[in-house]
């Protein structure tokens, strides 16, 4: 049977082959590692987005219930009276 390899790397020839000697492919993208990366950095700046997100949410509630709090005493003081 005739193998054809159409992924250019070539392997290492009898079974003593180092596998050092067996090159990973770079691919039209790059390595694995490069792309990795670039996916942990993606990951990372749109983790940060939502944190941001999620901080001014909790700000705005914090603000939210500081009104809340002194529209209470105001009621509180109204239905003592």
């Amino acid at each position: 049977m005739i193998r054809i390899n159409l992924l250019g790397v070539a392997k290492a020839k009898g079974k003593r082959g180092s596998p050092a000697a067996v090159a990973a492919p770079m691919g039209e993208g790059g390595s694995i590692l490069v792309k990795a990366l670039a996916a942990m950095i993606v990951i990372a700046i749109v983790n940060g987005g939502y944190w941001f997100v999620l901080d001014k949410q909790k700000r705005d509630i914090a603000t939210q219930m500081t009104v809340a709090e002194r529209k209470n005493r105001e009621l509180s003081d109204v239905k003592a009276r």
